[in-house]
């Protein structure tokens, strides 16, 4: 049984514990700590500290009932021993935790910034999370730096993302706040794990909380590809950008999520303000009001100008699009189809067609074809054949694409469907048969084309007639093959459906136009 003497002058009352077996040298020094008549604060912290401690954790009670009775021992030191214990021992047994952190408040002092840490990290949320026990501490801690917190922002930001073990238990789900908490302690980290940063950014942008993807950062192309955002949030991260993203270069890699962007842009696709999330804007800004010391830079609403964007994405990327470099014919080609199609700009497209083909002698083939798929459009669109005798006139000499026949079926459907009937007949029995890997082949691909633009002028019967025809010819065949024409008639009966609910006329006409458009 150990005990603490006496003291002569009955300061001390005898403390009784029970006896646990230990290792010599721990029972050695535990022994001269019952000894000393008037143990000091070095003398309970070199037990404390003992490399033996965590093979006798049980001892812990008994030493600070020997303190809690020891008037020599000051406020100070009081508070250090029980930090002594929340900093190094927690890893050994967790449930001291409460205990330590309720005798630091019963005299006034709090956890040092290392025994947060250790406190967050094996906290199992039982009664306070790891947030609110961050909360509290930094409430009456407000003179720490943010240097001095960086161990502590680590471990919190993995209880505020993946949850403490009692959230775990219960099915964790990371919440609006949570990220809104998560992305606080980011900006205040000087160094955190991409994997654990691309995990908040991803899930901010699931819950539209577009605000901290901005702040968190998207720095390459490449992220933006891994994030695969809806149209309007691609603006939105764009426009907050700045066009910085552009700096460090690009990679053949970042070439779809570039293409992509410059067709939303041209479009002038529309962006709803509320995507912008002002509930999350405020919970950030009473972040920082509640702990100024630690306050991020909260980003502005973009105001977003599609045109301008366009015009400033272009003229950045003009390196590449006047480069030689084979990797960016399909970026010069989506430029074009962005002034001729979406801009309305057919001479813009024009200029851009006759650099390239002097540029880039080697893919002219792949420039004419675009600007076949160009002039088709604009002559459907605008009932002008001088269009389509442009059109003709760009169609690759030594070998004419699918598309470019395509274009040219669906365009003179806006004019004479005997002569879409015509390019039919005359390359029907050119093309192929055979299914390609995706379950259609390009006759079937014409077939399609040329149902569609006799559906465009009401002429569905003969649409049938087209089907039938290539069915019994193995024109078409196969399950892929006869869903894609069965979906060209379903469409048809719905957009009929839309005429006479709306009152709308000629909607099949944009079918043609958003066919050619998809060419």
């Amino acid at each position: 049984m150990l005990r603490l003497r006496s003291n002569p002058s009955g300061i001390y009352k005898h403390l009784l514990q029970r006896f646990y077996t230990t290792s010599s040298r721990f029972s050695e020094q535990l022994s001269k700590l019952r000894d000393t008549p008037s143990p000091s604060h070095s003398d309970y912290k070199s037990i404390l500290i003992h490399p033996e401690i965590s093979q006798n954790i049980n001892q812990v009670s008994a030493i600070f009932e020997s303190i809690s009775q020891n008037t020599t021992i000051n406020k100070n030191e009081r508070s250090e021993l029980h930090n002594t214990v929340l900093r190094d021992l927690l890893k050994y047994d967790g449930s001291l935790v409460s205990s330590h952190i309720r005798a630091l408040d019963q005299i006034g002092a709090s956890l040092d910034v290392n025994a947060l840490q250790q406190v967050i990290e094996f906290n199992k949320g039982r009664v306070d999370s790891s947030w609110e026990i961050f909360e509290k501490w930094i409430a009456k801690n407000g003179d720490v730096t943010k240097g001095e917190l960086q161990p502590v922002l680590k471990s919190l930001l993995q209880k505020v993302v993946y949850g403490d073990p009692s959230d775990q238990e219960e099915g964790f789900t990371l919440s609006k706040d949570g990220l809104i908490r998560a992305t606080w302690i980011i900006k205040n980290l000087e160094e955190v794990e991409k994997d654990l940063k691309d995990h908040v950014m991803l899930e901010a942008l699931r819950e539209s909380q577009l605000p901290l993807v901005c702040i968190l950062g998207v720095e390459t192309l490449e992220e933006i590809a891994k994030l695969n955002p809806t149209d309007e949030k691609l603006i939105v991260i764009w426009s907050s950008l700045g066009g910085k993203i552009l700096e460090t270069g690009v990679q053949a890699s970042d070439i779809p999520v570039l293409e992509r962007l410059l067709v939303l842009l041209a479009k002038n696709t529309p962006v709803s303000d509320e995507l912008w999330a002002p509930t999350t804007i405020k919970k950030l800004q009473k972040l920082n009001q509640a702990l100024p010391s630690l306050s991020i830079d909260i980003q502005s609403q973009p105001d977003i100008d599609t045109r301008a964007l366009f015009i400033n994405l272009v003229k950045s990327l003009g390196q590449y699009i006047n480069s030689e470099n084979n990797a960016f014919v399909a970026l010069r080609q989506t430029l074009l189809r962005c002034y001729g199609i979406y801009q309305n700009d057919f001479k813009e497209a024009s200029r851009l067609y006759s650099e390239f083909i002097v540029d880039d002698k080697t893919n002219v083939d792949f420039y004419m074809t675009t600007m076949t798929q160009i002039s088709c459009y604009l002559a459907a669109k605008e009932k002008n054949m001088i269009y389509l005798q442009l059109a003709e006139s760009m169609i690759p000499p030594e070998h004419t694409p699918v598309s470019s026949l395509r274009a040219r079926i669906l365009a003179y459907s806006a004019f004479d469907t005997d002569k879409s009937l015509d390019v039919y007949n005359d390359w029907i029995s050119k093309l192929s048969r055979k299914n390609n890997d995706e379950g259609f082949s390009q006759g079937g691909l014409l077939t399609e084309s040329l149902m569609l633009a006799f559906l465009s002028k009401g002429e569905r019967e003969f649409a049938y007639v087209i089907r039938d025809g290539a069915l019994e010819h193995g024109i078409i065949s196969g399950e892929v093959a006869e869903g894609r024409v069965k979906a060209i008639l379903k469409r048809y009966g719905e957009v009929l459906g839309e005429e006479e609910q709306t009152g709308s006329e000629n909607l099949m006409e944009k079918e043609v136009l958003l066919a050619i458009e998809r060419l």
